[in-house]
Parts: C-alpha cells; structure tokens; sequence
C-alpha cells in the first residue's frame, strides 16, 4: 500500500471541452508546522495540458493578499510577457488533496476563469481523461503508480493480426509454372 497516494476523480455530465473544476487556493505554508492556515478560497481553475506552469489572476493575488516572491518571462498565445511577478501557492484539488509549494505566475485568464492547472503540477503523477459513454472522466493521481498504454492493453487482449504480404515461395513457383 502507497501511504502517500493521493488521487481524485471529476465526472462531467457530458463531453467536457475545458476541464474545469474548483480548486482551492492559499499562500503557501506547511501545514505539518502546527501554524495557523493563511486564508484559503476556491477558484475556478482549468486543466491545461499546454502550460509549462500554474497561473493565477489579479483576483486571486488580492482577495489572499499574497506577495510577489520573484519575477519571470512567459509564452502565451499572446506571446512573450517579461518581467511577470510569480507567486508561492498551495493548490487544493478536490478531495482535499494539497500540492505544497507551487510557483504560479500572474496570467489574464478568461472571465470565469481564476486559475490555470499547468504541466508543473500534472508531471506530479498519472493523468487521464476519457469519453465513454458521452460523459468525460478526469482522473490524476501523484505518485505515478503505472504507464497508461492503450495500444500495449489491446495487444494484451488480442493477437496480432495475420500479416498480409507477398508470399515469397507462392511468387516463385508461379514464375516457374509460367503464371503470373
């Protein structure tokens, strides 16, 4: 048994385009110290395979009054931002599952959108997503336990197919025999 397993699970009532969920949001601390916890609120946030890193918006840095703890420069689709101040975060995922310690930076995001779910923090474990039955299925898990591969589960269940080709022999006495 892994005692440091944490996972969950979001279920959307049909095909989701954006992962949205809530996610909890604090300045950083650790909360094994025995020290009060700093303000915590939930945000909307969004699962983004394309981000290198988590982002937070001007909101979020004031509604918990946090403070900037550097600055860095950022790709977006709107191009390269300089000097953008980043933030020390704890992210709450659902289930009450923390990631201590993340550095998010100040992004625009779009109007219902408070916070962005980077590769910083996916790269953590396993993720998955699926579409069965109509119904998207978001699952994330730290520490990875196990490679998710459809194509070596399939070749698990079913043998491979005949090989379809030339027979080399076939050829040759149809050549001999004068057929082609």
């Amino acid at each position: 048994m892994i005692s440091n397993l944490r996972c969950f699970t979001w279920k959307y009532n049909g095909i989701a385009r954006v992962l949205r969920n809530d996610i909890f949001v604090s300045e950083a601390y650790d909360p094994q110290s025995g020290l009060p916890s700093p303000q915590t609120s939930s945000y909307k946030g969004i699962w983004d395979t394309g981000a290198t890193g988590t982002a937070i918006t001007q909101k979020i840095v004031t509604e918990l009054k946090l403070s900037p703890t550097g600055k860095t420069s950022v790709s977006t689709a709107k191009g390269l931002a300089t000097n953008v101040d980043t933030f020390l975060v704890n992210i709450g995922l659902p289930n009450n599952f923390w990631v201590i310690g993340i550095t998010a930076t100040l992004a625009d995001l779009s109007p219902d959108t408070d916070l962005l779910i980077g590769m910083d923090i996916i790269s953590l474990g396993d993720f998955a997503i699926t579409n069965n039955n109509g119904k998207t299925r978001m699952t994330f898990r730290i520490p990875s336990l196990r490679n998710i591969d459809f194509v070596e589960e399939w070749n698990q269940h079913h043998p491979p197919p005949k090989q379809v080709g030339w027979d080399k022999k076939a050829i040759a006495e149809a050549r001999k025999s004068g057929k082609k």
